[in-house]
């Protein structure tokens, strides 16, 4: 008995300080590893978001330009002069100073088959509304619950696309011009456009009520900001461009368009966004 009780010995308080050591070691470095894993794990699902986003706009830009037509008019118009912008933009729809608003604006003619999202009333029924022309507008919209006096969080700035599709559908009972900026336009064709009617598509930046279903029609994306356009294919600089600089009397297609803008995930994780151009080719 008094054998077994000398050779069988306990921990040491050294052994046991160790051994606690070791332990707090692991247990930092699995917290560490976890925080890390969890960092990594946010930062791809803000990557995918942006990249999803991006896809939706790329795609979309391919699928329009595809049909752009050649036309005197409407071809392009950039809206980028500051005080075009500051009074056009009214984040809460008063008169106050706008900050921070960096956007160029685009309204071009194309053919497709284009259906409206909504309804409408015709002699017999209501029916969709459909045409293989139709205008189209790409820019930041000026969103209802923005405020004029704060700098607008890019994470909530809107991308929106609008079109308004020619018709000459006899059958609708309701007739809106392009200033009416609706769904569709069955007054003119567009042979009968004038630069005044072009020029009532892009005058104002579409307003988006978030909170009412029609106008998410115009819904591409959000968090997206510095939307900007440039233009090649004028002269023999082999450069883009980022102002209209063709005289008015000259006609004249863009070989290509530049589209740069910064996109943001909706959580704010990549804080500063990610930057994309994106060219797209419209031939000679």
């Amino acid at each position: 008995m008094n054998y077994e009780l000398r050779t069988n010995k306990g921990f040491t308080l050294i052994e046991l300080i160790t051994a606690v050591g070791v332990l707090a070691i692991v247990l930092v470095s699995a917290a560490v590893i976890f925080n890390v894993s969890i960092d990594s794990f946010r930062m791809a699902t803000a990557n995918a978001e942006i990249m999803q986003k991006f896809r939706v706009i790329t795609e979309q830009l391919n699928s329009d330009f595809a049909g752009a037509i050649k036309t005197k008019y409407g071809q392009i118009r950039i809206a980028k002069d500051k005080s075009y912008i500051e009074n056009s933009i009214r984040y809460d729809g008063s008169n106050d100073e706008i900050k921070d608003v960096n956007s160029h604006s685009i309204v071009f003619f194309a053919n497709g088959y284009f259906q409206s999202t909504q309804q409408y009333k015709t002699k017999d029924s209501n029916e969709t509304v459909a045409g293989n022309v139709a205008a189209i507008y790409y820019g930041l919209a000026n969103v209802t619950n923005y405020s004029a006096i704060e700098k607008p969080d890019p994470k909530k700035k809107v991308l929106v696309r609008r079109q308004t599709i020619l018709t000459s559908d006899t059958s609708l009972t309701e007739d809106f011009d392009l200033d009416e900026l609706r769904e569709y336009c069955n007054t003119q064709s567009l042979a009968e456009l004038n630069e005044e009617d072009v020029n009532d598509l892009i005058k104002d930046f579409p307003q988006l009520n978030l909170d009412e279903p029609n106008d998410l029609a115009m819904y591409m994306a959000q968090g997206v900001d510095d939307f900007a356009i440039e233009y090649y294919g004028f002269d023999s600089s082999r450069r883009f461009h980022d102002q209209w600089r063709v005289p008015k009397d000259k006609i004249f297609y863009p070989l290509a368009y530049k589209f740069t803008f910064r996109i943001y995930d909706s959580k704010g994780i990549i804080k500063e966004g990610r930057e994309f151009s994106y060219i797209v080719y419209v031939g000679g």
